[in-house]
């Protein structure tokens, strides 16, 4: 099995960007495989940059099932409805040559990893 990560410089709306793929290419042998990528949303000086989706905003950690997945995520310096001139990072989930991540969680890293952990198991047992 190989698994290959490409960034490829971009821009959106004007704005520079990145865009992230993974391919696997699977040798004889079947496997199933997932990929967890944990991505650090640190805005300028915040290492706990408030988060929304374009299902809006909570303060909460949230992670979105299969079906359920926003088509895209901020993350900001200060807060939602902060001044235009600061900083704000952006994803988008769903698109084009997108292919939704499967579930999608977000939320401060220390409360969220053990939470993801046990729903992303579930929903291998499932398969």
């Amino acid at each position: 099995m190989q698994l290959t990560q490409t960034l490829t410089p971009t821009a959106i709306g004007g704005q520079g960007t990145v865009r992230i793929e993974y391919d696997v290419v699977n040798g004889i042998a079947p496997h199933n495989v997932g990929l967890l990528l944990e991505m650090d949303t640190k805005i300028s000086g915040n290492d706990t940059a408030p988060i929304s989706t374009s299902y809006g905003y909570t303060a909460i950690e949230t992670c979105f099932e299969p079906g359920g997945v926003p088509n895209t995520w901020q993350a900001f310096e200060v807060a939602p409805n902060q001044d235009p001139s600061l900083l704000v990072g952006c994803g988008i989930l769903n698109g084009k040559r997108c292919h939704s991540p499967e579930p999608f969680c977000c939320g401060p890293v220390g409360r969220i990893l053990q939470w993801c952990w046990m729903v992303l198991q579930l929903l291998w047992q499932s398969i």
